[in-house]
């Protein structure tokens, strides 16, 4: 690498601020190729009424919400998540039932394309996750479990 600064005939103080600033380039580079989209965190909501109104304008394209259900008549850990996404030029909800195994006060998702993305529900205090990839398009809904 260096010898590409010696193979032209270049002052000594030149060659300082070209290898100065090729090493600040490749620095930075390293830096962004290392960064990675993580995702984002939210909260789960608790209890969550099947027969409130969800207003959806009041969400925006990517957002995602979780709440948690209770269920008398039934035995587990139930939730519901919402995507919401831009489909056919209108902002529109993708709603997922979940049955899971633990409670969950967290969640992560990340989007891995427009129509797709990945979510993990967590409990903060015991360390515990469950993830899904949730996919909605059209009139298809896909929940599988990663």
């Amino acid at each position: 690498m260096f010898l590409l600064f010696d193979f032209f005939d270049f002052p000594d103080q030149t060659k300082f601020f070209m290898k100065t600033k090729l090493i600040l380039i490749l620095i930075s580079l390293i830096y962004a190729c290392s960064i990675t989209n993580k995702g984002k965190t939210i909260s789960i909501i608790d209890n969550w009424d099947s027969r409130a109104q969800d207003n959806i304008e009041s969400h925006k394209d990517k957002e995602v919400k979780i709440s948690r259900m209770h269920m008398r008549d039934r035995e587990g850990k139930f939730y519901v998540a919402f995507m919401y996404r831009i489909d056919n030029n209108k902002l529109r909800a993708y709603p997922y039932f979940i049955s899971a195994n633990e409670d969950y006060d967290k969640a992560i998702y990340k989007w891995i394309n427009d129509t797709t993305l990945t979510c993990k529900l967590f409990n903060s205090s015991k360390k515990l996750s469950e993830a899904f990839k949730m996919t909605g398009n059209g009139s298809r809904l896909q929940l599988s479990k990663e």
